[in-house]
């Protein structure tokens, strides 16, 4: 078991094309990932990360930095994360995502390596998956939100949808986010009312998140 019983390990092999020579270690040890990316050590200590939280590990103009603030970077900039690396000309090697009940990892190797480099993780023991596979392996280990119907009828926004959490994300609290108003989710059916803010979308995620990739265009008059 690494870190905890519903933590999620991801490696994608020969992954991360680049015009130099690129080397990524990573370990496990204890609670600390320690990330080392073309002789530059990097150190995450999972435990201090807050729940909800996403952290990306990236190389830019600037060289090799941790992103603590990375979901915030992406609602601040309006881009979904492939957009954001695109962007900023940016290499990401790995991400986590924390939860109250551990953390999904997912590391991104450099071309030509099947498994990060290491000296005290057996990195070959965890799921291995292509590119193509990213989407449903983020989905399998999140959570997900099917609306099913939303009226909008005068000031008011009638909604209706289904609410999807991986065990990862049992003891997080989701929300329906819309125009300054946060209407917590639970899980299964839900049906509900809010005040409708013309020109504003909906977005489900944290409390208040504008996260672009959990976002659902609202139009006047019934879906």
């Amino acid at each position: 078991m690494l870190y905890s019983k519903d933590s999620v390990f991801v490696v994608f092999p020969d992954c991360i094309q680049s015009s130099q020579k690129e080397e990524l270690w990573v370990d496990l040890v204890g609670s600390r990932l320690e990330i080392v990316h073309n002789g530059n050590p990097m150190t995450i200590d999972l435990d201090a990360l807050a729940p909800c939280s996403s952290t990306q590990v990236v190389t830019g103009r600037a060289g090799d930095m941790v992103l603590y603030n990375y979901r915030e970077l992406l609602m601040i900039y309006g881009l979904k994360p492939l957009e954001f690396l695109q962007v900023f000309r940016l290499h990401g090697w790995v991400q986590v995502d924390k939860t109250h009940r551990g953390v999904f990892v997912k590391i991104f190797c450099p071309q030509g390596q099947q498994n990060p480099r290491s000296s005290r993780t057996d990195w070959s023991r965890v799921q291995h998956v292509g590119p193509g596979e990213l989407h449903p392996v983020d989905r399998k280990n999140s959570w997900s939100f099917t609306l099913e119907d939303y009226q909008i009828t005068g000031r008011v926004l009638h909604v209706t949808g289904t609410l999807w959490k991986s065990p990862l994300w049992q003891d997080e609290i989701l929300y329906f986010n819309h125009g300054g108003q946060a209407i917590p989710l639970q899980e299964g059916e839900n049906s509900f009312n809010l005040l409708y803010v013309p020109g504003e979308d909906a977005y489900m995620g944290t409390k208040y998140s504008r996260y672009p990739g959990r976002r659902i265009k609202l139009t006047e008059g019934k879906k």
